[in-house]
């Protein structure tokens, strides 16, 4: 059998509506061709495509007049990290004002909503809600833990003496603002209740499960990314969670610190930080199921041999 003829180059390797097919010159005997799938009325896909998931949606947002990107599908555009169960989601899902028809087609989930012209941003010439938007809309189907952990990533920030300076998609303040200028919208009270558990920092969604361990384990309060301060003008050492009150410090393990530049690393931090009179505890990734009470376990006695006991 004779191989399809080649495709347009703009048109290879990514999602397309019928009408860029067409107006390329494609015909429809090519478009139905074994080498490509029909993903939903109206779009083809190459069957062989590794394309990014802005090139996979971007036909959807042709096809939605008034369309915006939204909900899960802007979150894995945006970053903002989310269980894996909806990382794997395919549907794309798409918001109109209300009076416009809900999207529907096959692969797509439509959601009526009015959104402000702050509440989208365009990537790439496609709409999509902006990340304060977003993390509202997912107030409504995720856990507090799950919200947290996308919250604590668009207000984190940090500027190191080491790596590059991190700036907030969202700063926290801004965060506020916005969500006391929202009322009556599913999910809101939700997200106002997980607002006061994020912090300003943090690295890693592991890094915000072992924080909300610690406070639901009744503990003091720990700073994500802390400075342990030297002396004579010597750099700080950056921890992962620190509590000044009782000089103590947990930092998460994860696969990363496995290698031996990590692991060569992370013996110079642990030596100065024992140097600057600092407890250290270390949690491992197979310990973040363990639950509150078990990390308690681990972090309390440091708290007490440094001469303080948490109530």
């Amino acid at each position: 059998m004779r191989p399809p003829a080649p495709l347009p180059m703009h048109l290879a390797g990514r999602s397309f509506t019928s009408s860029e097919a067409t107006a390329s010159g494609v015909s429809r005997a090519r478009s139905r061709a074994a080498d490509l799938v029909t993903e939903s009325r109206g779009i083809r896909r190459p069957a062989l495509s590794t394309e990014s998931l802005l090139d996979a949606v971007a036909p959807y947002a042709a096809l939605t007049p008034l369309g915006t990107i939204s909900h899960t599908t802007a979150a894995l555009l945006l970053g903002i990290p989310i269980p894996w169960r909806l990382q794997d989601e395919t549907a794309v899902h798409l918001t109109r004002p209300p009076g416009a028809t809900a999207a529907r087609r096959r692969n797509a989930v439509g959601h009526q909503r009015r959104l402000d012209a702050s509440e989208r941003t365009v990537m790439d010439g496609i709409a999509v809600t902006s990340p304060a938007r977003t993390w509202l809309d997912l107030a409504a189907t995720l856990s507090m833990e799950d919200l947290v952990i996308a919250g604590d990533y668009l207000v984190s920030a940090h500027n190191r003496h080491f790596g590059p300076k991190r700036i907030p998609l969202v700063p926290l303040g801004e965060l506020r603002e916005y969500l006391e200028s929202k009322h009556k919208i599913r999910g809101v009270i939700r997200a106002r209740e997980a607002l006061e558990l994020l912090r300003i920092g943090v690295d890693s969604p592991p890094e915000t499960r072992l924080r909300l361990l610690l406070h639901d384990a009744g503990l003091p309060e720990f700073t994500p990314n802390f400075p342990i301060e030297g002396s004579n003008g010597s750099p700080p050492v950056w921890v992962d969670l620190g509590c000044l009150r009782f000089r103590t410090c947990v930092e998460y393990e994860g696969a990363h610190h496995l290698t031996p530049e990590k692991q060569a690393s992370d013996r110079v931090r642990d030596t100065l930080t024992a140097e600057r009179g600092w407890l250290q505890v270390k949690i491992y990734a197979g310990d973040l199921s363990r639950g509150p009470s078990w990390v308690a376990s681990r972090v309390v006695p440091a708290l007490r041999r440094n001469g303080r006991t948490p109530r």
